[in-house]
């Protein structure tokens, strides 16, 4: 779990894959692919989340629309 929380903290960092790489190599964290499949599968369980929201708040005349910035440095 610790490896997971790392690969993520060092995704949100912009960390490079070399770096990723030598964490992963000395166990703590989880190497650069298996970070990245885990955030895709957190980013559609959340969409899943929001849409299911969405539908059980609003009727079918109303719209949800949920803006999202991501400005990077």
């Amino acid at each position: 779990m610790f490896g997971l929380f790392m690969g993520v903290v060092l995704s949100i960092c912009n960390a490079h894959r070399n770096i990723f790489r030598l964490l992963n190599r000395i166990g703590l964290s989880v190497s650069y692919s298996a970070c990245i499949d885990y955030l895709s599968l957190l980013a559609q369980s959340q969409n899943d989340v929001i849409v299911s929201w969405s539908h059980s708040f609003c009727e079918e005349s109303l719209y949800f629309q949920l803006v999202y910035d991501n400005v990077k440095k």
